[in-house]
């Protein structure tokens, strides 16, 4: 992610969204940019043996340190 205003900490978060047998994780959990500095999360998806074959998702939220959310997105996985 790259920071377009002043700069800060970022708090990242995965919320899933009904994933029987599926989670996501991202890391690091937080990150601190100066302005027009880029930083790096790895999302993780782990399928449990014998989690449900279907599509699963989940929302990757960036909040501000006051707690306001900045930028979100769509995490996707499908378990054949």
């Amino acid at each position: 992610m790259t920071s377009l205003g002043g700069g800060g900490s970022f708090s990242l978060a995965v919320a899933d969204v009904t994933s029987s047998g599926v989670s996501f994780s991202v890391s690091p959990s937080t990150l601190t940019l100066a302005a027009g500095e880029s930083g790096t999360a790895v999302v993780t998806m782990n399928a449990a043996k014998g989690a449900a074959l279907n599509h699963h998702q989940a929302t990757l939220s960036v909040s501000s340190v006051l707690g306001l959310e900045v930028a979100h997105a769509a995490v996707y996985t499908l378990v054949k």
